[in-house]
């Protein structure tokens, strides 16, 4: 069996727009299966069907969700929060981002921390803005607020747990 005439037109347009058919069903609130049997030539549409189809193909896309935060607004706050973090202890702001000592890896394990909790962004969407994994970003976030450090820090760790603690002004 051949699909009718509307069913052609209808799918000419469709392929025009570069819609695949399951997403104009979605848009048009019909179900795939009546689709399915009007390309193989089975049944013919109602004038409520091809109704629906036109319109869904005249409307305009909807937009894009973005998921989660903008990535260059996270970068900017955990950035921002590094910089005040890094000037309060005297340190350039370049060498702690740059550096892969234990000091500057604790204090952008706490900015990760800060920017998680205070401005209520989760990990996947810091991770995201730094270009690192989930897993890293989470594992640092948890490494600057559950666990104590061990053993004796050099000053610059000691000014930054001064200075970066929960306690420090008490």
């Amino acid at each position: 069996m051949r699909p009718d005439a509307a069913f052609l037109e209808i799918d000419g347009l469709r392929r025009a727009k570069g819609l695949k058919p399951l997403t104009l069903c979605q848009r048009a609130r019909i179900p795939y299966s009546t689709w399915w049997r009007a390309a193989r030539g089975h049944g013919r549409w109602r004038a409520g069907t091809l109704r629906k189809f036109r319109e869904a193909l005249d409307a305009p896309r909807p937009p894009k969700a973005q998921r989660g935060a903008d990535p260059a607004l996270v970068l900017g706050v955990y950035r921002a929060h590094l910089q005040e973090q890094a000037r309060d202890l005297g340190l350039p702001v370049d060498e702690v981002l740059a550096s892969r000592t234990r000091e500057h890896w604790k204090l952008r394990a706490r900015a990760m921390f800060a920017v998680s909790v205070e401005f209520d962004i989760t990990g996947a969407d810091l991770a995201r803005a730094l270009g690192l994994s989930k897993q890293i970003v989470s594992w640092n976030i948890k490494q600057a607020n559950l666990f104590p450090e061990k053993g004796p820090l050099s000053r610059a760790g000691q000014r930054a747990d001064a200075v970066l603690s929960p306690n420090a002004g008490a």
